[in-house]
């Protein structure tokens, strides 16, 4: 979907699917558990809303980048630990607590020509927890790939067909 005609083309066909991925960067409500506590999509200074086709648009660019370039870890380490790992100073308005919590991951993506926090690097970060991941990005591939022709594919963890 790297241009955008084609990437408009899909998000105005599959509403549902992409509302799957904003699921990525929001927290479950309620959650009493506290598994997908932090989940939000950011830049280098501020929260960023995946409200529209253009934040939309932003979160898709950064998981391509950030997947492809390897720009996460899948380790139940501090946040502080999760970014040296990785070779980039913690962001300075990164929310806490800096402790382990149930497989918290970020993706990032960067300019490399800027430093990581440099505002001209368009700094942008995708942070969720691991298996909270896993089951909405499964959710917008399942019904991005959907077809009337095919099958629909079975929901991983209730066992019922995705409508």
């Amino acid at each position: 979907m790297e241009d955008q005609a084609t990437f408009d083309r899909y998000y105005e066909a599959k509403p549902l699917a992409f509302a799957d991925l904003a699921r990525n960067v929001t927290p479950n409500e309620p959650d009493v558990r506290g598994f997908t506590t932090h989940a939000r999509f950011w830049n280098a200074a501020t929260q960023v809303p995946v409200t529209d086709k253009e934040g939309m648009r932003s979160l898709c660019r950064t998981l391509r980048n950030g997947l492809a370039h390897f720009n996460f870890r899948y380790v139940n380490v501090a946040p502080s630990e999760y970014f040296s790992r990785m070779g980039l100073p913690l962001p300075g308005h990164l929310p806490q607590p800096n402790e382990a919590q149930h497989y918290r991951i970020f993706i990032c993506d960067w300019n490399p020509k800027y430093s990581f926090m440099d505002p001209r690097s368009d700094t942008r970060i995708i942070e969720t927890h691991f298996a909270h991941f896993r089951y909405h990005l499964f959710m917008f591939l399942a019904r991005l790939f959907s077809t009337p022709e095919h099958e629909p594919y079975e929901d991983i963890l209730t066992q019922q067909l995705i409508e």
